[in-house]
């Protein structure tokens, strides 16, 4: 019997790297490029990775607003 064979890709192959972002964050990005020159998506990466390395996951306290 035939097989049906899919291939899932890697997330480098098939995530095209594109996120939304708030246009207030957004601004804020576009201020940071006028004063350095650099990309947005390479600011965009740093603070990125600055955030993620220093990622803390903490769960809503549900007693919070009482």
């Amino acid at each position: 019997m035939d097989k049906f064979i899919l291939t899932i890709p890697k997330l480098d192959q098939c995530d095209s790297g594109i996120i939304r972002l708030r246009p207030a964050v957004y601004q804020s990005l576009l201020a940071v490029k006028r004063q350095t020159g650099l990309p947005i998506g390479t600011i965009a990466e740093k603070c990125i990775r600055f955030a993620l390395a220093r990622l803390i996951i903490a769960e809503e306290d549900e007693n919070a607003d009482a």
